[in-house]
């Protein structure tokens, strides 16, 4: 039996679905799976009542969860007290980012990174605001960026940047885009992200003022994804400046500048570990 085993069944327990236990856990729904048969082979006990509607615990799988979540406990305890003890951070950091690598300047993170702590390692998983906070709550991730405030009171933040936003659409609408007016804009389909974006809030917001709401007619999470629907012609977004000017393929809709704080977050009750001390202080330096 293995410790990732024991952290998909818990996932599985809390969901009650293979595909939001693998978004949870940033892994496969196929590998979810492997892992659920593959333990209830090993134990011999059925867990979880499948239907397609679910997969619901088991009378075992209720009492079992309880027993899993205590062992995994257990485990972190004893290597976040053996860490403290020797005084060197050791271990891997999950870090969710939001943004491309190369910006984060994430290769420097990480040679510093082994120079002051060589027992440290990294997994940087791609991902978008709402699920970093998530994740950061579950404790799938150690650290992340993310931008905005905080959507939970658990996490605390360290202000890195402020990142200036456009509202950008396809080159070839650009003379209607230039003329526009907010009515005009609004109007316009418009590619939103099906998690709580600060980006699309702010975009809300400046609409709301004016008593317009935006056609949204596509959702998309991935940035990638996103920027090729602009690029194809498929709708409007408010993405980042810096990012907006690279492509000749996107036209800017002049406005009044606006802003989003690029934060790094963590957990506040992790805030004293060694290891998520270490990086905040190579982060902070980065920065």
């Amino acid at each position: 039996m293995e410790l990732y085993h024991l952290r998909t069944f818990i996932a599985v327990a809390n969901e009650q679905n293979l595909t939001r236990a693998a978004q949870k856990l940033f892994i496969s729904p196929s590998s979810v799976s492997t892992h659920i048969k593959a333990l209830e082979e090993e134990l011999n006990v059925e867990l979880f009542i499948r239907s397609p509607r679910g997969m619901h615990p088991t009378r075992a799988g209720e009492f079992l969860k309880q027993k899993a979540e205590n062992a995994l406990c257990t485990v972190e305890d004893f290597t976040r007290s053996a860490r403290e003890f020797c005084d060197q951070p050791s271990g891997c950091v999950r870090f969710g980012i939001n943004m491309p690598p190369e910006w984060l300047q994430i290769s420097t993170l990480v040679k510093n990174t082994n120079a002051r702590y060589p027992h440290i390692t990294f997994e940087f998983i791609s991902s978008v605001t709402q699920r970093i906070t998530e994740a950061l709550e579950d404790h799938t991730l150690d650290v992340g960026y993310i931008y905005g405030v905080p959507i939970s009171d658990a996490v605390e933040t360290y202000g890195l940047l402020k990142t200036e936003l456009v509202i950008a659409g396809p080159a070839r609408w650009t003379d209607q885009i230039e003329s526009a007016t907010w009515e005009t804009l609004a109007n316009l389909p418009w590619i939103c992200d099906p998690y709580y974006c600060p980006f699309q809030a702010i975009a809300d917001n400046m609409f709301a003022e004016r008593g317009l709401t935006c056609n949204k007619v596509m959702s998309i999470s991935d940035d990638a994804t996103r920027l090729e629907l602009i690029k194809g012609g498929i709708g409007m977004s408010v993405i980042e400046k810096c990012l907006a000017e690279e492509s000749d393929q996107i036209a800017i809709k002049e406005t009044e500048p606006f802003f989003c704080d690029l934060n790094f977050a963590y957990l506040k009750s992790r805030a004293g570990e060694s290891l998520i001390r270490a990086i905040i202080v190579q982060v902070t330096a980065l920065w």
